[in-house]
């Protein structure tokens, strides 16, 4: 469930939808500027964080999207097989095991992938969280009720400014950790229940790790 406001989502939207092409490379002196804020740079700045948070949001989406797919291609998380079938509807559902594979073997896998599925899960809604409140942050700065803070751009302000830049930076370092963990459960679920193909590509992660 979304923790934005209508305003707040659509704006986020708006730049994810047109984000992509307005983004550019930060270079160390970009990154520089973060602790360097003045009254010329700082709307820009907080204006390209919103860019990168609204990119990184919607790759966060297609990463979630993607695990959901393969969870439901592969039935993971459903009835258990060998269990008796409960559907009023009388309609025989397959249960997806390996021939060579016991019942009480892939059973025991199941319920061991299922723990993976869960952290991963976990580790997408944090994400989530956390990229829609930090775009709330910045959006309440440049075009909210915060907005005020640049009628009178003060030595305090900048600092309070550069303050959240840092703050920013460090929410994104638990970002890359929070996605690392989630790509780690993906995996050994993968391993665990003998997918043939990844349900993450490394495309994908890398995208999220350069925007």
């Amino acid at each position: 469930m979304s923790t934005l406001t209508s305003t707040v989502r659509s704006s986020l939207i708006s730049n994810l939808e047109s984000g992509a092409s307005h983004l550019r490379r930060w270079s160390v002196g970009d990154l520089v500027e973060t602790n360097e804020v003045s009254f010329a740079n700082a709307r820009n700045l907080l204006h390209e964080v919103q860019l990168r948070l609204a990119q990184q949001h919607g790759k966060l989406g297609n990463l979630s999207d993607a695990l959901s797919e393969a969870l439901d291609r592969n039935s993971i998380g459903r009835s258990n097989p060998g269990r008796p079938n409960n559907d009023k509807s009388h309609v025989i559902k397959a249960c997806n095991f390996p021939v060579s594979m016991s019942i009480k073997e892939y059973s025991m896998r199941l319920e061991a992938s299922k723990v993976e599925i869960q952290k991963a899960l976990k580790c997408f809604k944090d994400l989530i969280y956390l990229h829609e409140n930090t775009y709330d942050f910045t959006y309440q700065l440049i075009e909210g009720e915060g907005k005020e803070i640049f009628d009178d751009f003060s030595k305090p302000r900048q600092r309070y400014v550069s303050d959240i830049f840092d703050q920013i930076m460090a929410r994104h370092g638990t970002s890359v950790e929070t996605l690392a963990d989630a790509v780690i459960s993906v995996r050994t679920m993968q391993e665990i229940m003998d997918f043939q193909n990844d349900v993450f590509s490394e495309e994908s992660v890398e995208s999220f790790l350069r925007s």
